[in-house]
C-alpha cells in the first residue's frame, strides 16, 4: 500500500443497511493515500459480513469486544490512526468523490487552519428525492464564537483535522461526559487554540432517518440537556467568565432555544446574561469583538423569536447589533413552527 496520508475513522454498531454504500464512497475517492479505520462496536446485524467483503488492503477492521459506545469507538480509531491527518466518517453517509483530496489541499494550502469541515447536502432516508444543501459562509472567528453556544456549523462526519492535534496532548479526546454532542465539545475545546474553517463545497450527503444515530438522540431529551450542559460549563470556564449555576441554566436554555418546550428565565435575564458575556470578552479578547457581539445577537433574536414578540427583540441592545425587520421576524416565526412540526415527525 502506497504511504498513509489520512486515516478515515468510522465506527460502526448495526449499520448494515446503509453501510455498502458507505465504504464505496471511501474506496472510490480521487485521492488514494488513506487507511479506513473501522470499528466494529459490538454489532449484532450483517455489518462485519458486509466490511469483510470489501478486498482492499486500505481498509483495517478492528473489533471492540462488546458495544461500548460512540465516544470510545471514535477514541480508538483516533489511538490507531497513522496519517497525516484525520478524517471523520459515519456508517450512513456518503462522501462526494473528491471529498479527501478536496480537505487535504485545503489544509496543505492554509496551514494556520488545523480543522476544517465542509458543505453538505442533507436528505431523508425515506425520501431522498427531498433534499437541501447546507452552506457555511463563516469565518474562522464567527466559528470559534458560535461555539460558545452551538455547533451549527461544523458537520461532524465532514471533518477531517491534523493528527498533530492528538499527539499535543490526551485531554484532546472525545469527553465521555459528553454522549450525543462529543463532538461539539471536542471542537468547542479545540478552538481555544485551533482555528477551524469550512470548505465552501457539499463534500457530505448526510442521511436523516429515523435510525440514525442523530435521530434516536432526539428521544432521549433528558440525558442529552445534561450532556449539552455539561459542554457549556466547560466552554464558559475556558472563557474564564465567572458564572454561577442559575448563569449555566439561562446559558443552556437561550442556547438551546431550537429544543426547548418550556421556558424558565424571562428575556430580560438571557439579555442581562448575554450582555454580561460581551462585557466580559471585552476586557480579555478571547473571541473576536464583533464576530461574538453577532452571535449573541443571534441567539437573542431567536430567543425572541420561540418566547417572546418582535418589539422586545426590536427594543433591546441587541437590534442595533443586527437590525431585523418585522416582515423578517414574522416569516420566520412562520418558519419557525413549520420546522418544529418537521422535527416531530422524525421524533
Amino acid at each position: 500500500m502506497s504511504k498513509v496520508r489520512v486515516s478515515i475513522v468510522m465506527s460502526v454498531y448495526n449499520s448494515a443497511k446503509f453501510l455498502k454504500k458507505s465504504i464505496l464512497s471511501v474506496l472510490n475517492q480521487t485521492y488514494k493515500e488513506f487507511e479506513l479505520i473501522i470499528i466494529n462496536d459490538g454489532s449484532t446485524d450483517s455489518s462485519v459480513d458486509i466490511i469483510k467483503q470489501f478486498k482492499d488492503e486500505r481498509i483495517k477492521l478492528y473489533e471492540n469486544s462488546q458495544n461500548k459506545g460512540l465516544i470510545y469507538s471514535l477514541n480508538k480509531g483516533i489511538s490507531l490512526s497513522t496519517g497525516t491527518y484525520i478524517a471523520r466518517f459515519d456508517a450512513d453517509d456518503i462522501c462526494s468523490p473528491d471529498r479527501i483530496l478536496e480537505q487535504v489541499n485545503y489544509l496543505e494550502n492554509n496551514r494556520d487552519i488545523s480543522i476544517v469541515g465542509s458543505n453538505a447536502t442533507l436528505f431523508l432516508d425515506t425520501l431522498p428525492f427531498i433534499r437541501k444543501k447546507v452552506k457555511v459562509l463563516k469565518t474562522s472567528e464567527e466559528i470559534k464564537s458560535e461555539l460558545l453556544f452551538r455547533n451549527k456549523l461544523l458537520f461532524h462526519p465532514s471533518i477531517m483535522l491534523r493528527r498533530s492535534i492528538f499527539q499535543e496532548s490526551t485531554d484532546y479526546r472525545y469527553n465521555p461526559d459528553h454522549q450525543m454532542c462529543e463532538d461539539f465539545g471536542l471542537w468547542q475545546l479545540l478552538s481555544t487554540k485551533y482555528a477551524m474553517n469550512v470548505v465552501q463545497k457539499p463534500l457530505l450527503k448526510y442521511r436523516i432517518s429515523k435510525t440514525s444515530i442523530t435521530s434516536n438522540s432526539r428521544k432521549k431529551d433528558a440525558l442529552f440537556t445534561v450532556s449539552m450542559k455539561k459542554v457549556y460549563s466547560q466552554g464558559l470556564k475556558l472563557f474564564g467568565i465567572d458564572h454561577d449555576q442559575r448563569e449555566l441554566e439561562i446559558h443552556t436554555e437561550l442556547s438551546m432555544v431550537s429544543r426547548g418546550t418550556d421556558a424558565y428565565f424571562s428575556l430580560e435575564q438571557k439579555s442581562e446574561w448575554l450582555n454580561k458575556i460581551i462585557k466580559h470578552n471585552e476586557s480579555i479578547g478571547v473571541y473576536e469583538s464583533q464576530s461574538l457581539k453577532n452571535i449573541c445577537s443571534e441567539m437573542f433574536y431567536l430567543n425572541c423569536l420561540r418566547w417572546g414578540s418582535y418589539s422586545e427583540y426590536r427594543s433591546s441592545s441587541f437590534f442595533r447589533i443586527v437590525p431585523k425587520s418585522w416582515s423578517d421576524f414574522s416569516v420566520n416565526k412562520f418558519k419557525l413552527i413549520i420546522i418544529r412540526k418537521i422535527n416531530q415527525l422524525f421524533r
